[in-house]
């Protein structure tokens, strides 16, 4: 009896100090990798356009520039109080062995479709994984992530012999207790 009663205080003192424990929520780093053909089309489709889909990547194969506008997607999707994307990276390469500067802008739109543009400028080069470039929650004024609720898309001025070959979104993702 005297046994049974010990243990039942160590239990209720153990219990007792659980109660005010308070559960840490666990987060994981996660990456969305996104092939240039499934995200990206021409901004202003015609049949006498030079944009290519190809396997690797959307291609400019003609001697004058053209948008190309990419959506990216959000690893939580749309949620309250906006998402939980880290960092968006588009990566560009050269089709005829010269480096070119490639024009894009990344837009985000908060909870009321203001929308934030931030202008940036990837070298396309000769390497075999190319340039790239990134947005970052600072460029949106942003601390941990980007404030984009979910819409987060990039339109780029493609000059000829270049081409859009992949992306990515980082994210940071809640996954319990």
């Amino acid at each position: 009896m005297q046994l049974s009663s010990k243990f039942v205080g160590v239990v209720l003192v153990a219990c007792g100090g659980l109660m005010g424990f308070q559960a840490q929520a666990a987060t994981q780093s996660r990456q969305i990798a996104l092939i240039a053909p499934n995200f990206c089309q021409l901004t202003l489709p015609t049949t006498s356009s030079p944009i290519r889909n190809r396997a690797t990547g959307v291609r400019n194969e003609g001697t004058t520039s053209t948008y190309v506008t990419c959506a990216f997607p959000s690893g939580e999707g749309r949620t309250a109080g906006g998402s939980s994307n880290n960092e968006i990276w588009l990566y560009v390469a050269s089709l005829d062995g010269v480096s070119h500067d490639v024009s894009c802008t990344g837009v985000a739109s908060d909870g009321f479709f203001n929308l934030t543009y931030v202008s940036k400028t990837i070298t396309a080069l000769t390497t075999k994984s190319g340039g790239y470039g990134i947005w970052e929650p600072g460029d949106f004024g942003g601390t941990t992530t980007i404030p984009d609720y979910g819409q987060f898309s990039v339109t780029c001025l493609l000059p000829p012999q270049t081409a859009i070959t992949s992306g990515y979104v980082t994210s940071t993702t809640n996954v319990g207790t």
